[in-house]
């Protein structure tokens, strides 16, 4: 019997675990010397010198999610400089089916490698406490995409939709079944590419045996789900599906209600409204997907040779995803690793080990999305101080609702407006077992990071003022966008690779492979008594001290202030 049971997690807004303890100083410290990270444990939380959190290779920058049992952070490597997401699970609140289900959605992300899916990198284990270090997709949900820009395109909706099928026959490939499929749950990355989160409802499937759990999202619901039947599993997605193609060619939901009890006559009855500027190839396809009867439902096979989904694509027809061979050979990634203390015969063990760990997730950081040119640099993600962030790839119990929730709904700009989205919405709360999670009694909103449809966010004016201890190199009275220029300018001229990292923080690689050194320059205000003068602050995030301590006085030196 299948008792899946949606995990969500929570924990109080602190530094610390749900232990309560700060690990800092152990037996692995030690390990960390040659990779010039101090002592600080590789599976901890510590506090640097600047009073940054920490979560063993990650630094902590701000909570993006939060749930009854857990909380997202927004993080980055410090190795790397990437951005990842960090679920942290408190375990002592999850009762032992919860921590079943908990270690199945784990297992389950471990199996899955497509370009849009939520990749996971690593998974940090304490007694008390799970971290879940995951892909981070800057480019915000689906759902406040339509929220900002109604609805799409056709073209533009195929493009999405091409990737949403091709991800989801994968998972049915590898006898897995998503089950909460919807636009929240569709994320996109920086380049707007989709990427599908949230597998806290998934489950693995077999021929003959049924499923019998009612969980996802109502609007989004099978109509076996509202009977009470058992099924499959991939029908109940190819159904879900059929709503995410309606919602993204109409801004708007085919089957909504006041309440439950309305949604559920909906979704029974079938019957939906064709917006007037729908394609008649459009309406077939969808007409495919949205079958009461399961055994009648296309499947994804079917899909991808239809029409509509190939318009634009011909000698291209959408075809099942290969994966591709593991790459656990690539000596560009694997210098780059020397380089940073980690030896040739442990990359090679957890990486044909398949083990999730630090090694692991360094490897992939370094190919995943960023850029290591010829010259072994290393080209990194960034994040805007002052932005706030969305990722939703969590097992949420609940969507929080807006201060306004006015401003989030969806609406057709072709006059279907019977079927409008918002995000507080009772009937939109995530289902298990036919239980409705309770909505929150406060508010909390999201805006994405560096999103193309939404507008208004602020980035910081001004640079942050340094504590004491800080190694301020460079004085200057002009403004602090000028001085960030210039330290742009000269680190450029002493060959550094450099990324802008923030509005006054720039991520600098510098030196060939064996002898690099990764460092951080930061446009800083200088503490009182200085008047408005900015300083550079320099701090070495891996590599040899000396290599360090020339490249910094090389730049100040070249620095024209």
């Amino acid at each position: 019997m299948d008792n899946s049971h949606r995990l969500v997690s929570s924990m109080p807004s602190t530094v610390s675990p749900a232990g309560g303890a700060v690990w800092g100083h152990s037996d692995k410290a030690s390990a960390w010397s040659n990779r010039s990270l101090g002592a600080r444990c590789r599976n901890s939380i510590a506090l640097c010198s600047d009073e940054q959190p920490h979560i063993g290779n990650y630094r902590l920058l701000k909570t993006i999610g939060k749930g009854n049992f857990a909380k997202v952070k927004l993080a980055r490597h410090i190795l790397t400089g990437r951005e990842v997401a960090i679920k942290i699970i408190d375990k002592t609140q999850l009762n032992p089916t919860s921590l079943q289900k908990l270690y199945r959605e784990m297992r389950i992300m471990k199996t899955l490698n497509h370009p849009n899916i939520v990749q996971l990198f690593e998974v940090i284990e304490t007694e008390k406490t799970l971290y879940l270090v995951m892909e981070y997709a800057s480019g915000g949900e689906v759902f406040d995409y339509l929220v900002s820009h109604g609805r799409m395109k056709e073209k533009e909706a195929r493009a999405k939709f091409r990737q949403i099928v091709s991800a989801v026959h994968y998972c049915h490939q590898k006898n897995i079944v998503h089950r909460d499929l919807k636009a929240e749950n569709l994320l996109l990355d920086a380049k707007a590419n989709i990427k599908i989160a949230d597998f806290g409802f998934s489950n693995e499937f077999s021929a003959g045996s049924k499923l019998d759990t009612f969980c996802g999202s109502p609007p989004y619901a099978a109509p076996e789900l509202f009977q009470g039947k058992k099924y499959d599993g991939p029908e109940v997605d190819v159904w879900s599906l059929g709503v995410i193609l309606y919602t993204l060619v109409s801004g708007s939901l085919p089957f909504d209600g006041q309440n439950l009890k309305e949604l559920r006559e909906r979704v029974l009855r079938g019957k939906y409204r064709v917006p007037f500027y729908m394609s008649t190839d459009c309406e077939v396809i969808l007409r495919r997907f949205l079958v009461l009867n399961p055994t009648k439902r296309c499947s994804l096979e079917q899909i991808m040779k239809d029409k509509w989904i190939n318009v634009g694509y011909e000698g291209d027809e959408l075809r099942p995803h290969t994966e591709p061979a593991e790459n656990f050979s690539d000596t560009t990634r694997i210098d780059v690793m020397v380089g940073m203390g980690f030896s040739k015969d442990e990359i090679r063990e957890a990486l044909s080990g398949h083990k999730y760990n630090e090694v692991t997730a360094t490897y992939l950081l370094l190919g995943s999305t960023a850029e290591v040119s010829l010259d072994h640099t290393l080209t990194v993600g960034c994040f805007t101080p002052g932005q706030a962030i969305t990722l939703r790839s969590i097992s949420l119990s609940h969507r929080l609702p807006p201060s306004s929730p006015s401003t989030h709904s969806i609406a057709g700009a072709s006059g279907v407006s019977s079927s409008r989205l918002s995000r507080g919405s009772t009937v939109r709360s995530t289902f298990h077992g036919g239980q409705l999670r309770r909505p929150p009694t406060h508010a909390l909103t999201f805006s994405p990071h560096c999103s193309r449809h939404v507008s208004g966010h602020q980035k910081a004016s001004e640079p942050r003022t340094p504590r004491c201890g800080w190694d301020v190199r460079v004085r200057s009275a002009r403004d602090p966008a000028e001085v960030v220029l210039a330290l742009r300018e000269a680190a450029q001229g002493c060959g550094c690779q450099v990324h802008v990292a923030g509005p006054f923080l720039l991520s600098c690689t510098h030196g060939a492979a064996g002898a690099r050194v990764a460092f951080e320059a930061e446009v800083c205000q200088l503490p009182g008594g200085l008047g408005q003068s900015s300083g550079v602050r320099f701090k070495r995030l891996w590599g040899a001290q000396l290599a360090f301590r020339d490249i910094a006085t090389k730049v100040s030196k070249e620095l024209e202030l």
